[in-house]
């Protein structure tokens, strides 16, 4: 493995070592690759991804101010390389992550569970489920689970900030473990459990969102396929998943094309790239309505050709929430002369005069063109006249000091996730320094859909001897009146030292639920099966999903939705299972479930009995 760091590459390419980029490449590409192919969904495309995020990079590596991030800045601008690609043909891999989305082939459970090879297999069928995702959605995937990318670095690389990368982390693992472990417990666990052989009987060629839910509920309440969801663990297996092995020529190809870039200057506006280097440390900005941002700089191109206005404008989309428009800086045109200072020398001293070449850069952003012209500057410098030499005096004894460490705030955990049920965690705020610190908590600012989030740190500031530690408690308020998925940072500061504490929730409640059921009692001579349940569901949030769960005296338990229709929800069930031509004798164990969007649901419970005695039949 090399020992050569990112920043010791980055420096030696802007000293002029080609075969830098070649290094790049080769510590890179690869995943690089991976990742487009992934994400693109075909491989001559994410070949031209790869060519075209290195050509980039040979132009624009002087704007990275921080060598050391060269990963993530290399998948920022792959992420908006597959953004220019927007409009590729649709997937064929088919997904159930929404209720819109198509049907999933379900493979035959034909392998030994406990084989290497199967679950190299359902590695590759996670992946391949995965793709069905939004673009943004499968690239917080791709880059957090895959590529290890977290924090700051995260963030850069999705053009979001730092707290919506956490929410989109959150929200993403939510949406994708809960169905991606009912694919992997339906492959791998009907062996295992009869229930669910039977669930999942006569769907063995597809894999609908309505089989998943059901897969799903059952293995809330099923201790067997709990077991089996443990030793699949869906994330997991995305990440182990094979690579997609890059073409044997793509290195050559690649650095062929970058073989007459040269590095921009680090602060002008030119390249080949259509989207500015904007974001802080130099990272690209985020790449979205790209066809708008043409529209836009082309009329302000005409507008300056004509001589209209002595200002450049310059449109980036800086806006780090998908649904705001892009922002708008308006920047005065400037030539910026860098020459070499003047000094006068000393009336009585004699001068040498030496000639310094300089540069003047001028950089239009309109025309994405710098001009470099050389001009002279003549700069005198000073020759001392001869000094008189005295008796050398020995110097004082050095005078002793004393080094003392400063004070550092640490954190036991970067990251507390409270769920859907926990109301608050403990960790621990230490100071392993060698001086005292006084240190006080702030909140950052909410990603709670705009308002104020419901989270708290206690205690919230205090002293900190060398060597010491405090247990500080989050706390989230389940009362909180809006659902969702909630986060906020808070910092924890003193002089010369701070530490950061990311806290993500899901907030909500189980809905409002009625039900009118059917009589507890049945007489088996009236020869009447059918009975029918009606459900009345209300919740912040919909839609809300409405099931019946009905356990007959045979013990084997039936699923299904109830159908909506005016606000309420309806299901029948036929008591008679034998199909003799009356209800089975015997107590039927009924379940109403409803569930919001969160995940948050509501039971009600109930029994219906089958007899002849007269309790049944008066």
């Amino acid at each position: 493995m090399s020992t050569i760091t990112d920043t010791q590459l980055v420096t030696s390419y802007l000293s002029g070592d080609r075969s830098a980029l070649a290094a790049i490449y080769d510590r890179y590409g690869a995943t690089l690759y991976d990742t487009a192919a992934a994400m693109t969904g075909d491989r001559h495309d994410a070949a031209d991804v790869v060519q075209d995020v290195f050509v980039v990079t040979a132009e624009r590596l002087g704007q990275l101010r921080d060598p050391s991030r060269l990963k993530p800045w290399l998948f920022a601008i792959l992420r908006n390389e597959v953004y220019r690609r927007t409009k590729r043909k649709r997937r064929s891999v088919a997904t159930d992550f929404t209720e819109t989305a198509a049907e999933m082939q379900l493979p035959t459970d034909d392998h030994d569970p406990a084989s290497g090879a199967e679950l190299d297999e359902l590695a590759v069928l996670v992946r391949g489920a995965a793709a069905g995702l939004d673009e943004r959605d499968q690239l917080v995937l791709e880059l957090s689970v895959r590529q290890g990318l977290e924090g700051a670095d995260l963030a850069d690389a999705l053009g979001v900030s730092a707290q919506q990368s956490y929410g989109l982390v959150h929200r993403m693992r939510q949406r994708t473990e809960r169905s991606l472990a009912a694919f992997c417990v339906a492959r791998r666990g009907r062996k295992e459990c009869d229930e669910l052989a039977k669930i999942l009987h006569g769907w063995d060629e597809e894999f609908s969102v309505l089989v998943r839910k059901r897969v799903a509920r059952h293995i809330d309440r099923c201790d067997i396929c709990e077991r089996t969801r443990r030793t699949v663990v869906p994330l997991a297996l995305f990440a182990g998943a094979p690579a997609f092995a890059a073409p044997a020529g793509l290195r050559d190809r690649v650095l062929a094309a970058t073989g007459k870039v040269s590095p921009a200057a680090s602060s002008g506006a030119g390249g080949s790239s259509s989207y500015a280097f904007g974001r802080p440390g130099g990272f690209p900005s985020a790449l979205r309505h790209l066809h708008k941002v043409a529209l836009i700089v082309i009329g302000t191109a005409a507008l300056l050709l004509l001589g209209v206005g002595g200002a450049v404008y310059v449109f980036a989309d800086g806006s780090e929430d998908d649904a705001g428009p892009a922002s708008t800086t308006t920047t005065e045109a400037t030539s910026t002369s860098t020459s070499t200072p003047v000094v006068p020398a000393p009336p009585s001293a004699p001068t040498t005069t030496t000639v310094a070449p300089t540069t003047s850069t001028t950089t239009s952003s309109t025309t994405s063109t710098t001009t470099t012209t050389t001009t002279t500057t003549v700069a005198p410098t000073t020759t001392t006249a001869p000094t008189t030499t005295t008796p050398a005096v020995a110097d004082p004894p050095p005078a002793t000091t004393t080094t003392t460490t400063p004070g550092v705030l640490r954190l036991s955990a970067g990251t507390v996730d409270l769920g859907r049920t926990s109301t608050s965690a403990t960790i621990t705020l230490s100071n392993p320094g060698g001086a005292p610190v006084g240190w006080t908590a702030t909140a950052g600012p909410s990603t709670f859909r705009g308002v104020a989030s419901p989270f708290a740190v206690a205690p919230a500031g205090g002293q900190l001897a060398p060597g010491a530690s405090v247990e500080v408690t989050v706390s989230v308020d389940r009362a909180w009146p809006t659902e969702g998925a909630a986060a906020r940072s808070f910092t924890f500061a003193a002089p010369g030292t701070s530490a950061r504490l990311d806290v993500v929730a899901t907030i909500g409640r189980a809905p409002g639920l009625r039900v009118a059921a059917p009589p507890s009692r049945v007489c088996q001579k009236t020869q009447v099966s059918t009975v029918a349940w009606t459900a009345y569901a209300t919740d912040e949030s919909q839609p809300v999903d409405v099931t019946l769960t009905v356990v007959p005296p045979s013990g084997s338990a039936v699923e299904g939705p109830m159908a909506p229709d005016a606000g309420a929800f309806f299901a029948s069930f036929d008591l008679d299972r034998d199909r003799n031509g009356v209800p089975d004798l015997g107590v039927f164990a009924w379940t109403v479930t409803a569930t919001d969007p969160h995940g948050f649901a509501a039971t009600s419970s109930g029994t219906v009995s089958v007899g002849q005695d007269r309790t049944h039949c008066p």
